[in-house]
């Protein structure tokens, strides 16, 4: 009992950088400043959506997840934000990611995570583009169909270490969930941490906030999603300029009409 292990089957998300040796070479501090941050934005979606960041290793970050479809919505929902992100930068110098998710059996130790689910999701990030998610056939068999994803079937492939086929699937936005918040990504990327602060503070006056369905895949940049049960809404925050959403719920736990993100300050 005192060597805390920890063995379960999870959710694995493994997420790499894109030709990060390339951009050491044209900026080494900027580069590692910059994958740095990336790799920060990434984790604070991981935790709004119920996940971990375990572990970062170097130019790879490692995460679990109790949810295939959490795992899915988080690493989506980053890949359209850190796409506006990049489009902001004037330098080469654009961390961008490959993810893939797995579900499988790994060995929890001293916020280490290892295991088959780690060398498969490490496998099925290999297989995605840049800015891309590649999701294991399991975990396809669980992300619920009325999600606002699409999906390419990459076929039964042969994975270095795994001795039978692998089922994967490429996993994207569906075309018109990310048009309308493409531009408000665009307009709010700077200030899409201190939100994510936020929604990590408030109390939960939306009891499902984290979940699906969402109008706009972007706007969960700040945190909230609102329910069709309760009739939860978006509004534009009332204490700044900066096009960032809120969450306005109309349900009776003294939840205001008035929320504002960090971006408006205190």
């Amino acid at each position: 009992m005192g060597t805390g292990l920890s063995r379960k089957l999870a959710v694995i998300l493994h997420a790499d950088v894109v030709s990060s040796t390339r951009l050491v070479h044209l900026d080494e501090t900027l580069a590692h400043e910059r994958i740095r941050d990336t790799f920060q934005r990434f984790s604070d979606t991981i935790r709004i959506y119920n996940g971990v960041a375990h572990e970062i290793r170097g130019d790879a970050l490692v995460a679990e997840f109790h949810m295939a479809s959490d795992a899915v919505s988080a690493s989506l929902a980053f890949q359209v934000a850190n796409a506006a992100h990049i489009d902001e930068l004037a330098d080469e110098v654009r961390p961008i990611l490959r993810v893939g998710i797995s579900i499988g059996e790994v060995v929890v130790a001293d916020n280490t995570v290892t295991g088959d689910g780690v060398v498969l999701a490490q496998r099925l990030e290999q297989l995605a583009e840049p800015g891309g998610v590649v999701i294991h056939g399991a975990a396809y068999e669980t992300v619920p169909k009325r999600l606002p994803f699409d999906y390419e079937d990459l076929g039964d492939l042969e994975l270095k270490g795994f001795d039978g086929l692998v089922k994967a699937f490429a996993v994207k936005p569906r075309p018109g969930e990310t048009g309308r918040g493409r531009a408000q990504a665009r307009s709010s990327a700077r200030g899409a941490s201190a939100c994510n602060r936020l929604a990590r503070r408030t109390p939960p006056c939306c009891p499902d906030r984290n979940r699906w369905p969402i109008p706009a895949l972007t706007r969960l940049a700040c945190g909230f999603a609102p329910s069709a049960l309760h009739g939860g809404g978006w509004r534009r925050c009332l204490a700044c300029s900066s096009g960032n959403l809120v969450c306005r719920c109309t349900i009776r736990r003294g939840c205001t009409e008035n929320q504002r993100c960090d971006a408006a300050g205190k």
